[in-house]
């Protein structure tokens, strides 16, 4: 099930419909799915109910299958999937108020209950559309509710004369409810009377202000819930219906950030999701774990297994974590490695002797080491220009001692870093070659004429018995090294393209290589990711296994003999776009008028040669060129490398783009450059020289995706500083990079564009779209812009200060808005003090305050 939209609610229906097993999906596309989960079949869906807000949480009734969807607008809608009705509902004393949590009553037909974003806790009646019961106690968003379960209800059928007979037996039913305010509140769920008032214990020191309450009854219990806390905690608790008075028990260490959700699963089982990125089943009779399943939060761009450990799998995410995995363990045993790292993790590599050593290489050109057993992260002092996409250790160059050292490629050169001493400078492996092989350059200037220096490496790996080195380059060339001396074995000069891979063979001193070219005859593949693959492993304790990282952010085992290789589908066709016809009588031109490119941003002069045929060498109009041609066809005369029409094109190019270049005529040199295929070291003069253009940048993939991202990522900001907002923000969301395309609106005060962008693309429950809105009543209210700002504080809730901004106008008109604020929001104390302060200023307004 892959979805273009993010998926904001699912729930399972059970086995109600012809015992179809079903699921209900939400997306922020405002659609809702219901799918048939077995067969992978989409049974109904439904777009309407929710426009202009995107559905925050849904609800599935136990008793008849209607689905519930709420939205950030406070809207309601029931939808009979089988009989195809659609009811909404939006009741008044809370329109406007976003919908943050439903669920249907497994004890009543018609009964759910609604919890909002302001604390407000309702029972609602879908028959007679009215509100049954409103539940005081919370003063914040209202993050879960769970009912019990009587001991004999199934959890996700319940026949409707089971129903009616619960209702006339004597077993209490409670409805939990718990919310940002850091409580938990148990009601008694026939009168809904408050039973029990819990304060959710609150760690001794943290950091983080994000708070996330969730809570679940312990299946077929009506006296045991489990609660999550702060800092990712999960605690059973126990109530004494006799007394009122409750007690608690941990659960053992488990999540290590904020849990999302809990729900009770089967029997003694129950199942958590957090935002470490795990999902964990645990026994509620142990408080253990019982099974724990990693995810990931990005791209999965590196995964290599540890030689020592081959049960332990590591990955470089694009999240900026490392995920190490012991396969080895039922239910993958997971350590996620976080601190320290502030960028993509692009490469990783075991260490060939340490037990436990990872090395790490990322985006931004940093190397490091992590140790997985004791989390200690040690930075190495020297770091790349580029983004480092390989890592590989050796023997070090400059010790008699048979000491490991990391060698890492990455911004086109190889850096040898000491382990010992992680604050030195690194080696240039580029220096170490040339000491030991003085003809090198030579070598290089025999196979490729234009080249004058070392080409750019792209990546590195020592033999399986660590005496020779083999380095991969952006031309094609593979070179063999020996170790320590680094004297030239040999240079194969079979590839026409970047060398992406190279790898030994286990048993054996052969090399394979992994290029641009396709060059290599496929017997198998692997097909089922839903994006790109970045990476792949072979398992080293069953060589029948491969491991395949992806963009769809997964990492996927296979059984790679059973892939049967298939020839991949043909692209599909792009449609073209019409031209509309031009309306001449129609003054009004704002569609022609975007932020993205009007017609007037373009250039509609024409371009000319580059080159100019009448110059000092001669005139193509002149017959003593034509006299020279002759002599050139009869081979009487070597080639005129000045003359287009005769000499050779590479060393025409060569000439003329020295003289762009002399001429400080850069964009002619680059084109000529370009002409040759040079097109790596064009985009990296372009890069250092700050000549990003769209046109550079639209070829910029040719180089590979670190390239083009590096680009996009540089030009993004350059639009920025020059004050193009939408441009600068869509380059920055073409890279994934969501946080730096709102930031460009709010470091230019847009906040409605932030806030657009944030609600579209972070989760409804995302804590950075309330600090926006905060922000943007700041904004307001630095300016004056008062009720605007008191708008703002109303929408997350702060009541408090959207009161005390009202009161800050100071006159009486804005002081009566004030007190009705107060008592629209039930705070008392403010109410008092801002009558009594009415009265004062105008005695005559006692009657009003009175009624």
């Amino acid at each position: 099930m892959n979805y273009d939209q993010r998926v904001t609610s699912f729930r399972f229906m059970g086995d109600q419909l012809d015992a179809v097993a079903t699921l209900a999906i939400t997306t922020t596309e405002k659609t809702v799915y219901v799918w048939d989960y077995v067969l992978l079949q989409i049974i109904a869906e439904s777009t309407d109910g929710h426009t202009g807000a995107s559905i925050s949480c849904s609800s599935v009734s136990p008793i008849s299958g209607i689905i519930a969807t709420g939205d950030s607008k406070g809207n309601i809608t029931i939808w009979d999937h089988v009989n195809n009705i659609l009811l909404h509902y939006s009741p008044d004393s809370v329109k406007g108020n976003g919908v943050f949590s439903l669920s249907f009553s497994p004890h009543s037909p018609n009964l759910i209950v609604i919890g909002y974003n302001n604390g407000t806790l309702m029972v609602f009646d879908i028959e007679s559309g009215g509100i049954v019961h409103q539940l005081i106690g919370h003063s914040n968003q209202i993050h879960s509710l769970s009912w019990s379960e009587t001991p004999d209800m199934d959890m996700f059928t319940i026949p409707l004369d089971q129903v009616l007979s619960d209702a006339e037996t004597n077993i209490p039913k409670f409805l939990i409810s718990s919310s940002k305010d850091e409580t938990i509140k148990v009601w008694d769920a026939i009168d809904y009377d408050l039973v029990y008032d819990i304060n959710v214990p609150k760690p001794k020191q943290t950091k983080n202000n994000r708070i996330w309450i969730s809570t679940c009854w312990n299946p077929k219990s009506i006296d045991e819930f489990v609660s999550t806390t702060r800092n990712g905690g999960l605690i059973q608790w126990k109530l004494n219906h006799n007394t009122n008075k409750y007690s608690k028990k941990n659960f053992e260490y488990g999540h290590n950030r904020m849990v999302f959700s809990v729900n009770n699963v089967f029997k003694n089982r129950i199942i958590s999701i957090s935002m470490d990125r795990k999902i964990i089943i645990w026994d509620t009779r142990t408080r253990k774990k019982r099974t724990i399943f990693p995810s990931l939060g990005g791209f999965a761009y590196k995964i290599d297994i540890s030689p020592l450990d081959p049960s332990r799998l590591a990955i470089g995410v694009g999240d900026n974590t490392i995920q190490v995995w012991n396969v080895g363990k039922v239910g993958y045993k997971t350590v996620t490695l976080w601190k320290g790292l502030q960028s993509k993790i692009t490469c990783i590599k075991w260490h060939t002797k340490e037990t436990g050593v990872l090395a790490f290489g990322s985006q931004d050109g940093k190397v490091g080491i992590y140790n997985v057993f004791s989390v200690k992260l040690t930075q190495l002092k020297t770091y790349h220009k580029g983004t480092v996409y390989s890592l590989d250790f050796g023997p070090h160059p400059q010790t008699e001692e048979s000491f490991t050292a990391l060698y890492s490629c990455g911004g086109g050169i190889i850096l040898v870093h000491d382990l010992w001493k992680p604050k030195n400078k690194a080696l240039d492996v580029n220096n170490l070659i040339l000491q030991a092989n003085s003809e090198i350059l030579n070598i290089y200037k025999m196979i490729y004429p234009s080249l004058d220096s070392f080409p750019k490496r792209t990546e590195i790996r020592f033999s399986k018995d660590e005496t020779m080195i083999s380095i991969g380059n952006a031309k094609g060339l593979i070179e063999i090294y020996s170790v320590p001396q680094f004297k030239l074995i040999n240079i194969f000069n079979d590839h026409k393209k970047m060398i992406n891979r190279l790898d030994w063979k286990i048993d054996r001193n052969i090399l394979a290589s992994d290029l641009s070219d396709n060059t290599v005859r496929p017997i198998h593949n692997i097909r089922g990711h839903s994006g790109p693959i970045n990476t792949c492993a072979w398992s080293l304790i069953n060589q029948k296994f491969i491991y395949t990282g992806s963009s769809d952010q997964t990492v996927r085992q296979w059984v790679y003999d059973e892939q049967v290789y298939e020839n991949p589908p043909d692209p599909k066709p792009r449609k073209r776009k019409r031209k509309r016809k031009k309306n001449r009588g129609n003054a009004n031109k704002a569609a022609e008028e975007t932020f993205i490119l009007s017609n007037k941003d373009i250039d509609k002069s024409k371009e000319s040669s580059i080159f100019r045929i009448n110059n000092q060498h001669g005139s193509i109009d002149d017959f003593e060129l034509c006299v020279q041609n002759i002599q050139y066809q009869n081979q009487s005369e070597t080639g005129i490398r000045n003359n287009l029409l005769v000499s050779d094109g590479p060393a025409f190019l060569d000439i003329k783009g020295k003289e762009y270049l002399d001429k400080n005529e850069i964009d002619k040199y680059l084109l000529t450059e370009f002409w040759k295929g040079n097109i790596i070291p064009v985009l990296d003069f372009v890069i250092k020289n700050d000549r990003i253009t769209p046109s550079w940048l639209s070829i910029s993939p040719l180089a590979g995706i670190d390239i083009w991202m590096q680009m996009t990522e540089i030009y993004a900001k350059k639009l920025e500083d020059i004050g193009k907002y939408h441009q600068s923000s869509m380059y920055y969301i073409s890279i994934h990079q969501i946080e730096n395309a709102i930031n460009v609106y709010l470091k230019a005060n847009m906040y409605p564009d932030a806030l657009a962008l944030a609600k579209s693309r972070l989760s409804p429950r995302d804590p950075w779209i309330n600090s926006i809105i905060e922000e943007w009543g700041i904004f307001f209210e630095k300016r004056n812009r008062y009720i605007a700002a008191c708008n703002c504080y109303i929408t997350i809730g702060e009541y408090e200060r959207a009161i005390a901004v009202v009161h800050q106008l100071g006159d009486q008109e804005n002081l009566e808005r004030a007190i009705k604020l107060a008592e629209m929001c039930n705070h008392e104390e403010a109410y008092e003090q801002l009558t009594q302060q009415l009265l004062k200023m105008d005695p005559n307004t006692e009657d009003i305050v009175d009624a």
